[in-house]
């Protein structure tokens, strides 16, 4: 493994990648609802448990919110725990004196 893939830059994909799943498993799980609610409207419960795509649909849905949450969980933690107080002592590499990360602008998006 190159050096460049290690340290904090390697983290940057995980992150994104963790956060940018959570948002379309919440759209995701919101659209199977509003699907349900419509098809309620039409069919019996029991007709709609017997559509196979919903099946496949509902399964796909749960199995990436439990995967994706835990995971992004873990990143906060990480990132607020770990990274950030580090960074802050002037720790990474790269930083002078930590002062650029105290900046009113990083500690907001830090905290949001």
């Amino acid at each position: 493994m190159s050096r460049s893939a290690l340290g904090f830059r390697g983290q940057l994909l995980f992150t994104s990648l963790t956060w940018n799943l959570l948002g379309p498993s919440f759209a995701f799980s919101g659209l199977l609802t509003l699907f349900v609610d419509d098809y309620s409207e039409q069919y019996s419960m029991s007709e709609i448990n017997e559509f196979t795509h919903m099946k496949g649909a509902l399964r796909a849905s749960l199995l990436i919110f439990e995967t994706v949450a835990p995971l992004t969980m873990l990143v906060s933690v990480v990132v607020t725990y770990a990274l950030w107080p580090n960074a802050l002592r002037g720790g990474v590499e790269g930083a002078t004196d930590g002062k650029q990360s105290q900046s009113f602008c990083n500690i907001m998006q830090m905290s949001l």
